[in-house]
């Protein structure tokens, strides 16, 4: 047993809730995201939307997924965690926050589409989604900002939730951006490159599936003096809302949000120089 109260099948490593979370489940909820083992675990979801979202990341080893799979975390497979006396089961991927001090951990959690409810949600669940994006950049942008931890000097860290990205308006999102990446500038062209092969993957190998739900998360290392590829993490996660392409079309509408996040970056970096 944890300092947490988390156990973890018969061995003793420590396992916490993720403290660097931006969006999602709030600390304390049996449904926190944990970390441990150089690991994240993600609580799998009850149903159908749990066992596609297992089913994705499985997929990522084969040949039909697996030029997809760098630009997702490692997959672990499941694993099975009890919390508060609640025994779950958790998607294990590999900790994108490993070796960045916390006070120095700087993330961007955004959310892609044009359309946020998968193929199998019910009319409820349709207008209910369509009202949340209502008057956000999700529907004219394809992208919205769910929430950022932004390092500032003489603050720390600084956290934003997802009712600022909500209320963010169109015009400012390359001003948020630029407040993202404010303490290190020369990031923004290795996450436009990043991003660019993103795109570059859903305009030429995608046709199978519609990706509704997922999330592009940004990272970097504050006190980091480099300016390599490796010193910016870009990556996709949250499969859960996942579909088959049933006419073998391209997402447009994830194409859409990429290339609009492409340019908020390019005209983050024009504003800053």
């Amino acid at each position: 047993m944890s300092s947490a109260g988390v156990e973890v099948g018969h061995h003793q490593d420590v396992i916490i809730p993720l403290p660097s979370q931006v969006a999602g489940h709030v600390v304390g909820d049996v449904n926190t995201i944990l970390k441990g083992n150089k690991l994240i675990y993600k609580p799998l979801q009850d149903g159908a939307r749990g066992n596609r979202e297992s089913e994705f990341y499985d997929m990522l080893s084969r040949d039909a997924l697996a030029s997809f799979a760098p630009f997702t975390p490692a997959y672990h497979g499941v694993h099975d965690i009890k919390q508060k006396d609640i025994l779950g089961s958790y998607l294990a991927l590999e900790d994108l926050t490993v070796g960045i001090p916390s006070d120095r951990l700087c993330i961007a959690d955004i959310k892609m589409g044009t359309q946020t409810y998968d193929d199998h949600a019910s009319e409820k669940k349709r207008k209910a989604e369509e009202e949340k994006c209502k008057g956000t950049t999700t529907l004219s942008h394809g992208f919205r900002i769910c929430g950022m931890r932004v390092y500032e000097e003489g603050k720390g860290i600084v956290k934003y939730d997802r009712s600022y990205g909500k209320k963010l308006p169109a015009e400012d999102l390359p001003r948020a951006l630029q407040l993202f990446a404010a303490t290190k500038p020369h990031l923004l062209p290795l996450i436009v490159e990043k991003l660019k092969q993103i795109l570059h993957w859903f305009e030429n190998e995608n046709t199978a599936h519609k990706f509704y739900g997922t999330s592009i998360p940004i990272l970097f290392n504050a006190e980091s003096s480099g300016a390599d590829s490796d010193d910016v993490i870009v990556k996709i996660i949250d499969f859960a809302h996942v579909c088959e392409s049933k006419d073998g079309s391209r997402d447009q509408g994830y194409i859409f949000g990429l290339k609009n996040l492409i340019q908020a970056c390019i005209s983050a970096q024009s504003a800053i120089d």
